[in-house]
């Protein structure tokens, strides 16, 4: 996939397939204004570069790293777009909105239309998830990633899909359970947490592979990486990561209390 670069220093940048259209190119001044070096023009070409390859992740990074040293706001319609690739529509109508919010006036009529239009898109692609628990303090997880403590200000937004949620306190037993999250619906959940009884431990879960089911004792607890323990029963149990094109693994373990 390659830019075509004949309309260089103008607001837009041409791609040559469907699927790259809409990486947009700032006008030169909108980096260079207040900046006084050429690195955040570097990372926005090499994002351009990237996103192009189809490396998401990177280009990701790059056009990140451009908008912290220079935050022209054309930027933001580039990390909209990553974002919707990616399946991040949470991310994406965030990055949109703020392109809109800070374009202002700048941004041409037609230009509105669209973005409005790619908000729209990934706005019907988020659900919101009130938790309510009987601990106030309760640490809520999200696909194995903490995310809020209870009592919840405002709901979760999430991407519409399957979802782990997890409920933890000191001293209770903890609550895993599976959601499914429709686009532009709220859900609510309440968890009732029990007072802790038997010797409790963790699990610390690592994988060199990102995107790994991981169950402990039959329960999913969220994917790789898993960037929060996992509370559990002291004894033996059973872990075992799943991920379609590769073989299961499973591990027996002992916790100690």
């Amino acid at each position: 996939r390659a830019v075509d670069r004949d309309r260089v220093g103008q607001a837009e940048v041409e791609v040559a397939d469907e699927a790259a259209r809409g990486v947009e190119r700032p006008r030169l001044d909108d980096l260079s204004v207040g900046v006084g070096d050429p690195h955040a023009h570097a990372h926005f070409e090499r994002g351009i570069a990237l996103f192009n390859e189809g490396r998401l992740d990177a280009a990701l990074a790059e056009f990140r790293q451009a908008y912290e040293i220079a935050p022209a706001y054309p930027v933001l319609y580039n990390l909209g777009r990553v974002h919707a690739e990616l399946g991040r529509p949470v991310e994406s109508a965030r990055a949109f909105e703020r392109y809109l919010a800070e374009g202002g006036d700048d941004v041409s009529g037609a230009r509105r239309t669209e973005v409005e239009d790619l908000l729209a898109r990934q706005l019907d692609r988020i659900g919101r998830v009130r938790v309510e628990s009987n601990v106030a303090g309760s640490t809520v997880s999200v696909d194995g990633v903490d995310v809020a403590t209870t009592p919840l200000a405002l709901p979760i937004e999430l991407g519409a899909g399957r979802h782990t949620l997890g409920v933890r306190a000191p001293g209770y037993e903890s609550v895993t359970l599976a959601i499914d999250l429709a686009g532009r619906v709220e859900q609510q959940v309440t968890v009732e947490l029990r007072p802790e009884i038997a010797p409790r431990g963790s699990l610390h879960i690592t994988a060199s592979l990102s995107g790994i089911a991981v169950a402990v004792d039959g329960v999913e607890v969220g994917r790789t990486p898993l960037d929060a323990t996992v509370p559990v029963a002291a004894g033996e149990h059973e872990i075992v990561g799943t991920r379609a094109g590769y073989l299961p693994d499973a591990h027996r373990v002992t916790v100690e209390a």
